[in-house]
């Protein structure tokens, strides 16, 4: 009997300890498992093809800019009325582009075509040069060649134009140009004299002769008006 009781008693005993044994602590706490951090996506790409990438904006080029126009030397003094010299140099070479004294009869038929008119070659009295003027009237021209000798080779020596001519001086006067233009472009160099419907710009024995009509420049005569 004793035996049996000391049996029951170890039995209940080691019942105990597996109970025990298979329940977990009070404070203990399952473990905390942090999420898996998101695996990025990449797009694939076919073989055989380079990804596409967005070509960058294009930029417009900078406008170019315009050099500034040259300003002009400023016009000196008038010369004094009685200095005839002074008003030639002041003046200086005046044509219309490639139309000026010493053209040659060939560039001038470049220029304009044959003439409507020109003149055998005859003496002039006053200088014994050999003149012959030719005209194009179509064309607002008439040029005097002139040679030192019968046969000589000739060049321009006066030249006249008029409407339609659109040619214009080295000052900017053309045909159409008002007489405040004129006065204004060579006011160094006008002779005293003039009036509304005549200037001359240098001398006359060698400038320029500017005729106006209702106020405007009707004809301009480059050369000698009195010898």
């Amino acid at each position: 009997m004793p035996h049996a009781l000391a049996f029951i008693a170890a039995a209940a005993v080691f019942a105990v300890g597996c109970a025990h044994a298979q329940t977990p602590a009070d404070d203990a706490k399952p473990p905390v498992v942090k999420p898996a951090s998101p695996t990025p996506t990449v797009e694939s790409t076919p073989l055989g093809k380079a990804p596409t990438v967005d070509a960058p904006a294009e930029v417009a080029p900078p406008a170019p800019t315009k050099p500034a126009a040259p300003t002009p030397a400023p016009l000196a003094a008038p010369c004094p009325d009685d200095d005839e010299g002074c008003r030639v140099d002041r003046l200086g070479a005046v044509g219309f582009g490639p139309v000026r004294q010493g053209l040659r009869p060939a560039a001038a038929v470049e220029l304009f075509g044959e003439p409507a008119k020109r003149e055998t070659p005859w003496e002039e009295g006053a200088t014994g040069e050999w003149v012959s003027t030719w005209d194009w009237p179509a064309r607002g021209v008439s040029v005097t060649f002139s040679a030192p000798t019968e046969g000589g080779a000739q060049a321009a020596r006066d030249i006249t134009v008029r409407a339609p001519f659109a040619g214009k001086t080295e000052r900017g006067i053309g045909i159409g140009s008002t007489l405040a233009d004129v006065r204004a472009a060579y006011r160094d160099s006008i002779a005293p004299g003039g009036s509304d419907t005549r200037l001359v710009a240098g001398s006359v024995y060698g400038g320029a002769f500017f005729t106006f009509a209702g106020g405007k420049v009707s004809e301009i005569f480059v050369g000698a008006g009195a010898e």
